[in-house]
């Protein structure tokens, strides 16, 4: 029952966010073999699905079995401590920032390495590498770590409480940090949204050594959250069976929460969505990718879909996904727009619907998608639950 309620926290509450690369991998990642001479780095199941024309999936970090989504791993950062490369990982529900080094050479994080750096945080759910330190959103703290140990809390009081936790933390081009507020009630009536106004369910703006300021309001769950090409790009979950939102975030604006997810109050005056995601897709991390390893990716968000287990038939999200921003910031308001699924990936140009892939156990279900990022050779890494890291490199 207590690993169920836990769950259940994760679905309501996790968001994943990103860091900044490392780098000095390049030299080791760059030793590897073909992927086809690489040791099978996945559980006792078929491996995922990609297209293996474009992608090597490996699976590079594995917990204990038994940690299950206890310490399940809801941010990924990267950044370099001296001369060492160093991956960092957030486990909200131990409470925990967790350093893993290279120990075999191989350019990817190892296990046994796993060092705990930060503890008794509350809620770790956002990392990011900025200027040298690693950034943190807990609760209500947002804070920093420096590779000499030194921590320092910069801010202490942002919006928290009952509800969705803080998850969501990107940095500009000058530095300011932008970090998503949950909002106070997973389902809320509009009693309940009345005793909690903003700023819960808002995006929070952070200027270097300021105090937090409402940016942007009316987002219910602002866990994915990307800096690119001027803009603040943020997801938001809905309640089951309503649509996701991708939007180019307006400053100021404000996009609908609550009224646009209780049919009794009404929907008006809201910031329109850039791109409109399936119902259960539940998007938990976004990420700008411009690395050189996948140029067919370049200028892309990818969008980590956690998607919902607690639905009895529902294959929507559990994927890894990309949108060309390009067609995103397109003048032609009519312009198609689709999501690219990355993985799961069915082979060839075989069709398959996204419930015969997680039927034949090639896909992510029943495992959910907590982060992407990508380091600065452009391998993507992206973690599932059960405290697992995945990486797609070049074949």
């Amino acid at each position: 029952m207590l690993r169920a309620l836990r769950s259940f926290w994760l679905l309501c509450c996790c968001a994943g966010s990103v860091g900044l690369p490392v780098h000095s991998a390049q030299a080791q990642g760059e030793a590897l073999p073909p992927c086809h001479l690489r040791p099978l780095q996945v559980e006792n199941f078929k491996p995922i699905w990609v297209d293996i024309q474009r992608f090597c999936i490996e699976r590079v970090l594995a917990l204990p079995e038994g940690e299950d989504d206890e310490l399940a791993l809801t941010a990924i950062a990267f950044g370099a401590v001296g001369d060492e490369e160093a991956w960092f990982a957030a486990s909200p529900l131990a409470g925990e920032i967790w350093r893993f080094t290279d120990q075999d050479g191989d350019g990817l994080p190892d296990a046994s390495s796993r060092q705990v750096i930060l503890r008794d945080l509350h809620r770790p759910n956002a990392l990011a590498w900025q200027g040298g330190a690693l950034y943190v959103v807990a609760g209500a703290e947002f804070l920093r770590w420096f590779p000499d140990g030194r921590r320092e809390t910069l801010v202490d009081d942002l919006p928290t409480g009952a509800g969705i936790w803080n998850g969501g933390l990107a940095f500009d081009d000058r530095g300011t940090a932008y970090v998503g507020s949950g909002a106070p009630c997973a389902l809320c009536t509009g009693d309940e949204v009345s005793a909690h106004p903003a700023p819960r369910a808002s995006i929070l703006r952070i200027p270097p050594g300021g105090s937090w300021e409402i940016y942007a309001t009316g987002i219910r769950q602002p866990a994915g959250l990307a800096w690119a090409q001027g803009s603040l790009w943020a997801t938001d979950t809905r309640p089951a069976h309503q649509a996701e939102m991708l939007y180019r975030i307006q400053p100021g604006a404000d996009y609908g929460w609550p009224r646009c997810h209780l049919p009794e109050l009404p929907c008006e005056n809201t910031a329109p969505a850039a791109l409109t995601l399936p119902a259960n897709s539940v998007p938990l991390a976004l990420w700008h990718y411009h690395g050189a390893a996948f140029p067919q990716l370049t200028g892309s968000l990818l969008l980590a879909l956690a998607g919902n287990p607690h639905l009895p038939v529902n294959h929507h999200g559990f994927a890894l996904a990309a949108v060309s921003l390009s067609d995103l910031v397109s003048s032609n308001p009519e312009a198609p727009l689709s999501l690219e699924y990355l993985v799961p990936h069915p082979p060839g140009a075989e069709f398959k619907s996204r419930e015969a892939i997680a039927l034949l156990n090639t896909g992510i279900w029943p495992r959910r998608i907590f982060s992407a990022t990508a380091d600065e050779r452009g391998w993507i890494y992206f973690s599932l639950s059960g405290g697992q890291i995945y990486v797609l490199r070049p074949p």
